[in-house]
């Protein structure tokens, strides 16, 4: 488990001020990841980590991350399981790796194939930030089952994102009005589905969703990088057909049904009732 959190505006950001909210920030995820953390502030970005070490403990594996031009920066929360396979891939591509790290994966694959393109490939747990400076994008995937949290505001001309709505608070600058709908999500369901939180103004990210953030414009989007398919039957017959199949075969008024329970009630007999003066097992 790690920590990521961050923010990037529209205009050039000073770096001893952004270095003070972004210190907070990961500052309130150290738990997430004590062994390590790093930052990056340059132009309009500033990006942080909470780094567990798991796969590469050695400090090449130490985020944010970089490419090999120095233009595009990846901090990651989670784990890619088939990163071995899309490292051998990347490998006859050309690109070179400097560390044993699932994180390293995510910048040459953005390199190669574009971040909407990686992220379909990608199988794991993750929510992780991209910042290619090259086209001035942010891009913010999360795991096809939402298993590993990620949290976003829009606020003073930019997107600023966390790990936990702790971190985002932390650098705040004031308290934020409770979310009336996603306290009652809370009362009644003993947690909040995205992309509601308990504050107004504060999102989590849906599942298999992917957040592009244009530094030029200001603008967000999102779009779904993953879509549930439910395999075609066998037979061809369609779920609802099957479905109803399944239902009367199965309801205890059908004939069949009737009959079954006609012949096993005809076999069974009631044990015997104990003879009087019996005596009965202690």
């Amino acid at each position: 488990m790690c920590g990521i959190a961050g923010f990037v505006t529209r205009f050039p950001l000073a770096p001893a001020a952004a270095a003070r909210p972004l210190a907070a920030m990961v500052g309130a995820l150290s738990h997430r990841g004590p062994d390590d953390s790093g930052t990056y502030i340059a132009g309009r970005a500033a990006l942080g980590h909470a780094r567990l070490s798991i796969i590469d403990l050695s400090p090449q594996g130490r985020q944010p991350m970089h490419g090999e031009d120095g233009t595009v920066h990846v901090i990651l929360n989670g784990e890619i399981y088939n990163f071995q396979s899309l490292r051998a891939e990347l490998g006859r591509c050309g690109h070179t790796f400097t560390s044993h790290t699932d994180t390293e994966v995510l910048v040459h694959g953005c390199e190669e194939w574009g971040v909407p393109a990686l992220v379909r490939r990608l199988e794991g747990m993750f929510a992780l930030a991209l910042l290619d400076e090259r086209r001035g994008r942010l891009w913010l995937p999360r795991d096809r089952f939402g298993i590993k949290p990620l949290f976003y505001t829009q606020r003073d001309g930019g997107l600023w994102f966390a790990s936990e709505m702790k971190a985002l608070l932390a650098a705040a600058p004031a308290a934020p009005a409770l979310d009336v709908e996603g306290l009652l999500f809370s009362l009644q369901h003993i947690g909040i589905p995205a992309p509601h939180t308990v504050f107004e103004g504060y999102r989590q990210l849906e599942p298999a969703t992917l957040l592009e953030y244009d530094l030029s414009t200001g603008q967000a989007a999102t779009t779904r990088h993953w879509q549930w398919r439910t395999p075609p039957k066998p037979n061809g017959r369609s779920g609802r057909r099957s479905a109803a199949a399944l239902r009367n075969t199965s309801s205890p008024m059908s004939p069949s049904a009737s009959s079954s329970a006609a012949g096993w009630t005809a076999a069974w007999s009631p044990p015997p009732a104990p003879r009087s003066g019996a005596s009965r097992p202690a």
